[in-house]
């Protein structure tokens, strides 16, 4: 009797383990699609400047306009590139990669130079703060581009 009663304690211990593991995997699966709401309104966010720029540009001059533009899609473009690696769809090394491209760009460069510290400030998570820590790096690697 004492054997049928191990098997049984050791099979609601496996069981009991199962739901826990199941437990997790879904608060994980709730935090991504979290993660993806908040950046689908973000681009939404986007989207709508970039067609109804005067929404934001009331008194820019033309350059100003085309840069209001720009910057909206150097945010987006950055901000895609975190949700990937959020979400483990994106590398360190394309992050990595692909940072030191975008920086071959001298607006990027510039634009990040600006933001820089507002991302920093945004970065809570574990793999916010690495994503930051892998743009920045390359941010500083990068000399200046010549014009």
């Amino acid at each position: 009797m004492t054997l049928i009663a191990l098997i049984s304690a050791l099979i609601s211990s496996l069981a009991l383990a199962g739901i826990a593991i199941s437990l997790l995997l879904q608060a994980r699966q709730l935090h991504a699609a979290q993660l993806q709401t908040v950046r689908s309104a973000h681009l939404e966010l986007i989207k709508l400047l970039i067609e109804h720029p005067a929404l934001a540009e009331k008194g820019l001059s033309p350059s100003e306009k085309y840069s209001l533009a720009q910057r909206a899609y150097f945010n987006w473009r950055t901000k895609y590139l975190e949700l990937g690696y959020s979400l483990g769809v994106i590398s360190s090394l394309s992050i990595h990669t692909q940072a030191a491209e975008m920086f071959d760009v001298r607006d990027f460069y510039d634009w990040w130079g600006q933001v820089r510290l507002i991302y920093e400030t945004e970065a809570t998570s574990k793999s916010e703060r690495e994503f930051y820590t892998a743009i920045d790096e390359e941010f500083a690697r990068k000399n200046r581009p010549s014009p």
